[in-house]
């Protein structure tokens, strides 16, 4: 019968066989280790006489590798026959559970769901009657839960703190840009309208930049037509005071007043008449608003030595020049007026009260500026009176309209100032630039 054919013999008694007897359907076993698959042979000829069994063992590695390759969550997995034997178990490691599954299956008390310590779902192989347990235990699933959460709660805070960064970023340009702003407002506050702001976002920062700097331009336009309408003014003021006086007429005048003096022998009054020539031809200077220093500064010596002439030399004039600076350039008639307020409200007085009164004008350098000062011995004047004056329009061409031309020529930075020396003395400094630009009117 050679290697797989053998005669039924004692076989007959063992249950298998005894089940094909009845039924021709496959039947799976499990016996010593060893898995077999059992089926009743029919005659080819009749198609329904039984003429035997055939019996296969089946390698149980390849029928269950898919059951035993599964171990996520290092589940555990019990295979039991139609009796409830078991034929293959893969434990979880926790004795309780794995012990529990084992006695349920064989009593046949197992049911799917909840467990207690564990999870279990059980399903019947429909082919061999066979039932497949998996189960996992609680512990396995929390402290899978734990490193999940661990793991969910790292890739949100590394999402955190790219957001924070991220946000950081945007808070420090955005924060950046209003900063900027609020320092070029700040700066427009304190009277700088020459401004170029960066208005090419189309957002909302960028709107109000653009707007501030369309204001700052408008400002701009609007401030070059008052200072020059303000110049026109000051211009025109000048221009009507000069206008008052024909200048050939008393040049004239005073040049033949002066001949007659020196051809009679009185050089009181051909001196006079000289200075007083030389005065009004620095004034008047041909019509022009701009003169050099050298001009202004022969202009004021002047009119201090008709002072002192008609003052009968009753007070002292010193100059202190630095010759290398009379060649700039300055707004015509600008000490004089300042020159005038030290005699007649300083050293007028000193000559009432006591002593030879004493009128120093200098002149010095500082950086890119001119600095004139006219000090006088006059009276002591508290320098809240001193700013009185320079702030309050008076009559005539004053010390206020000295300061406001100032303005218009220079700007910021120059102007008139009083103060006080340590001696006593009251001064009157005006400040300048070096470099003047003549405005067209």
């Amino acid at each position: 019968m050679g290697s797989f054919l053998k005669p039924v013999g004692s076989s007959s008694e063992e249950s298998w066989y005894q089940y094909h007897q009845k039924n021709f359907g496959t039947l799976w076993t499990y016996e010593d280790g060893s898995m077999f698959a059992t089926r009743t042979l029919l005659d080819a000829q009749t198609a329904s006489e039984p003429i035997g069994v055939l019996k296969l063992s089946v390698h149980p590695a390849s029928v269950l590798e898919p059951i035993s390759s599964n171990t996520f969550l290092n589940n555990g997995i019990l295979l039991t026959d139609t009796e409830g034997r078991p034929i293959y178990s893969r434990q979880t490691g926790t004795e309780q559970a794995d012990q529990s599954v084992l006695t349920g299956a064989e009593a046949g008390t197992l049911h799917d769901g909840d467990q207690g310590d564990y999870i279990l779902m059980s399903e019947e192989i429909t082919t061999s009657g066979w039932r497949l347990y998996y189960y996992v235990t609680k512990s396995e699933i929390t402290g899978r839960l734990y490193e999940i959460l661990k793991s969910t709660l790292l890739i949100v805070g590394l999402c955190l703190a790219v957001s924070l960064f991220l946000i950081g970023i945007l808070s420090k340009v955005l924060s950046r840009r209003i900063l900027e702003l609020k320092e070029s407002a700040e700066k427009v506050a304190e009277g700088n309208f020459n401004l170029e702001l960066n208005h090419n976002d189309s957002d909302e920062i960028g709107i109000v930049a653009k707007s501030l700097q369309t204001m700052c331009d408008r400002l701009n336009e609007m401030i070059n037509r008052v200072y020059k309408a303000e110049l026109e003014k000051k211009a025109m003021e000048l221009k009507a005071l000069q206008a008052m006086i024909n200048p050939h007429f008393l040049y004239n005048c005073l040049s033949s007043i002066k001949w007659k003096a020196i051809r009679t022998g009185n050089d009181e009054i051909s001196d006079l008449t000289g200075l007083l020539a030389k005065f009004y031809r620095t004034s008047l200077n041909g019509g022009k608003q701009i003169t050099t220093v050298g001009s202004e500064l022969e202009n004021v010596k002047s009119y201090v030595e008709l002072q002192r002439m008609t003052h009968e030399n009753s007070f002292d004039a010193e100059y202190e020049f630095d010759e290398t600076l009379l060649g700039y350039s300055m707004p015509n008639f600008l000490l004089q007026p300042i020159v005038e307020n030290a005699i007649e409200h300083g050293i007028n007085y000193q000559e009432e009260i006591d002593g030879k009164g004493r009128l120093i004008v200098r002149l010095e350098e500082e950086d890119s500026h001119l600095i004139f000062s006219i000090l006088n011995n006059g009276p002591r004047v508290e320098l809240e009176r001193l700013e009185e004056i320079l702030n309050t329009p008076g009559k005539g061409y004053g010390i206020y309209n000295i300061e406001e031309r100032i303005r218009i020529y220079y700007g910021a930075g120059c102007g008139v100032y009083a103060s006080v020396t340590e001696d006593g003395y009251t001064n009157f400094t005006v400040k300048i630039l070096k470099e003047l630009k003549e405005l067209s009117v």
